[in-house]
C-alpha cells in the first residue's frame, strides 16, 4: 500500500526472510513474514525507509492469537492517524484472521488489536469507504463466496453482512477481479473473472477474462 508524505512516496511491504528454526531436526529453514516501510521518489523505486527500523511489525507483535506470518497490508489513513490492515496466520495450522496495527506518523507502528476472526481463513484485507461507511473485503480461498464486511465502530468492530458474489472464487476487489478456480489461484485451471457492484453488496461476475 502506498501513500505520499512530503513529496516523498512510502510504501507498507511485506517482506519474506528466512530463519533457522530452533533445534531442527533435521536442519531446516522456516521462512518469516514481516511487515515493514519502504520510501523513494516514485512506487517504481522504493527501498528501505532511512529513518525505520524494518520490520515495522512481526507475528510476536500480534498478542491476542498465535501467530508466526503477518503479511498483505492495506493503509487506511483517518484524520491524519495511520491504520494498517493485514493478514496475521499460523501457517502450521492454517488459521488467522484480519489484524489492526495504527502509527500517529507512518513510521512507527504498534499493534491494535485482531478485527475479524472466522473458523476458516481470511487474508488481504481491502478495505474502502462507500457513503461515508467503511467496507472490508477479505479474501477467502477455502470458500465459495467473496465476503463483507461492514465496520460498525472503525476501525476495531467489523459485522458480516453478507456475499458480494458467490460460487468457486478467491480474492476480489471493489471492481471485482477474481479467480474462479479448485484452489490456489496459481493453479493452470484457473479462470480469472471481472465483476462490479453497486451498491457493494450486489454483484455480477460479468465478462469471463482469460
Amino acid at each position: 500500500m502506498v501513500w505520499v508524505l512530503a513529496a516523498a512516496v512510502y510504501a507498507t511491504i511485506a517482506t519474506r526472510d528466512f530463519a533457522v528454526q530452533a533445534n531442527p531436526q533435521p536442519a531446516a529453514k522456516a521462512s518469516v513474514w514481516t511487515l515493514g516501510i519502504y520510501a523513494g521518489p516514485s512506487p517504481l523505486q522504493l527501498r528501505p525507509a532511512p529513518a525505520v527500523t524494518n520490520p515495522v511489525l512481526t507475528a510476536s507483535d500480534v498478542t491476542d492469537m498465535k501467530v508466526d506470518a503477518v503479511a498483505h497490508p492495506f493503509l487506511v489513513i483517518q484524520d491524519h492517524h495511520y491504520y494498517m490492515f493485514f493478514t496475521a496466520k499460523d501457517l502450521a495450522s492454517d488459521t488467522g484472521g484480519i489484524g489492526l496495527a495504527e502509527s500517529s506518523d507512518g513510521m512507527k507502528w504498534r499493534f491494535r488489536r485482531t478485527v475479524i476472526r472466522e473458523p476458516f481463513v481470511l487474508s488481504h484485507p481491502f478495505v474502502f469507504e462507500w457513503h461515508n461507511e467503511y467496507y472490508l473485503i477479505p479474501e477467502a480461498h477455502t470458500e465459495t463466496s467473496i465476503r463483507l464486511y461492514k465496520a460498525t465502530t472503525f476501525p476495531d468492530q467489523w459485522n458480516y453482512v453478507g456475499n458480494v458474489l458467490e460460487g468457486d472464487i478467491t480474492s476480489a476487489r471493489r471492481w471485482h477481479i477474481t479467480t474462479v478456480c479448485g484452489g490456489y489461484s496459481h493453479r493452470p485451471a484457473a479462470t480469472t473473472h471481472c465483476g462490479c457492484s453497486t451498491p457493494p453488496i450486489s454483484g455480477d461476475p460479468g465478462k469471463n477474462i482469460r
